[in-house]
């Protein structure tokens, strides 16, 4: 019995790791988390990371990769908080898209991060945020050269 109770902690811990709260809970636990994972990248209130879905590379304020979020609020909350939210923390806009599908692309010293914004699954008024985050390329794209004509 006593060999039991350790692998049922296990499994219980393991089964609880479906999605990370971001934003939930004690926020002390919570803010050191998302810091340790996301550096000082600001999120909407209930932000959940899906585990499965993303892939972060490095840690801090020089991690890279793809962050899949559920947030539970409607696509036009979310897209004007982020636009907002980001500008605020330093970061510059350089494109986006409010649509059904709604686009955020900004830059801050040498990185880009793009943020895809849909609607959730489900009925409820909630949103999907992909979140590619990589360094910035300060190298300007070249014209394609024509080959020499021969005569």
């Amino acid at each position: 019995m006593n060999r039991f109770i350790p692998f049922l902690a296990t499994l219980l811990l393991l089964a609880g790791c479906n999605s990370l709260p971001v934003i939930d809970g004690q926020k002390e636990d919570i803010d050191a988390i998302r810091k340790q994972l996301l550096g000082e990248m600001p999120l909407p209130l209930g932000a959940k990371i899906n585990n499965e879905a993303s892939l972060i590379l490095g840690a801090g304020e020089n991690w890279t990769g793809r962050v899949v979020l559920s947030v539970p609020i409607g696509v036009a909350e979310v897209f004007n908080t982020l636009r907002e939210q980001f500008q605020a923390g330093g970061w510059t806009l350089l494109s986006s898209v409010k649509a059904k599908n709604s686009i955020l692309v900004l830059t801050r010293q040498e990185r880009t991060v793009t943020m895809e914004i849909s609607e959730g699954s489900g009925i409820s008024n909630s949103s999907q945020i992909v979140m590619s985050v990589a360094p910035r390329s300060n190298t300007p794209a070249q014209p394609a050269t024509q080959p020499a004509r021969r005569p």
